[in-house]
């Protein structure tokens, strides 16, 4: 196991640790087990190293498989390797995790810290809505903080989250992590919003998918309050 560290819109909550029933390291172990689910929580380099048919041999019970990387050619791999499609559904992280604690950091012992945003949900989807509404309601049961909805495609969903998160966050990483100096930088909160106005155009054409809400972040004056409220969302 180890120990969980969870940020709040009131702050830090109280740590917690994270013990699981059973931990299996090889696919004779996993022979031995039946499954209703297998999620995929590798990264999208790390899902290409030659180990899904071998598991999916392995848990050839599973009647789900979900995916989790957010590389849009990912779906298709599964499938072409072994997932069959009508068995397959897409998700979308929600969330912000790391290895804990930073330099500098005083969280106590080592483990994961995470931030779920306010109001927030992790979407699926996938072809047969049945068994995307199982996914969804099985992360429900499982962590009260984690709500699962049903959306027509959870990767262009991700797609039009990750056109806004990744240029912040690397702008993000070139101040030190600081929300304060990002504040009192508009240089560098115009080349954001530039950035993501840019890559929002993108993604339409590659998606035929509009911005939808997503529009939003074009606005100067979104980011003028995002950025007001964000110290007091991540304190």
């Amino acid at each position: 196991g180890f120990t969980l560290h969870s940020y709040g819109v009131a702050g830090k909550r109280p740590k917690r640790h994270f013990q699981p029933d059973v931990v299996l390291s090889d696919f004779a172990e996993l022979r031995a087990h039946t499954f209703d689910q297998v999620w995929l929580c590798v990264s999208s380099p790390a899902l290409r190293d030659g180990f899904i048919e071998r598991l999916h041999q392995a848990c050839i019970t599973a009647s789900i498989w979900v995916t989790f990387q957010p590389r849009p050619t990912d779906r298709d791999y599964l499938v072409q390797t072994a997932i069959p499609s009508d068995r397959l559904v897409t998700g979308m992280v929600n969330f912000i995790a790391y290895r804990a604690p930073l330099p500098g950091e005083d969280l106590g012992p080592e483990g994961v810290a995470y931030f779920i945003p306010p109001w927030s949900m992790t979407k699926f989807s996938g072809e047969d809505e049945l068994l995307v509404s199982a996914v969804a309601l099985a992360l429900q049961r499982g962590h009260g903080a984690l709500a699962g909805s049903v959306v027509p495609d959870a990767m262009v969903a991700a797609l039009w989250a990750h056109g806004v998160l990744l240029p912040f966050a690397i702008a993000l990483e070139s101040l030190h992590w600081s929300l304060h100096e990002m504040q009192n930088n508009q240089a560098v909160v115009d080349l954001v919003r530039n950035s993501v106005v840019d890559l929002q155009i993108a993604l339409e054409q590659q998606t035929g998918v509009p911005p939808g809400k997503w529009r939003y972040v074009q606005k100067p004056w979104f980011w003028t309050a995002a950025l007001f409220a964000a110290p007091h969302a991540t304190a």
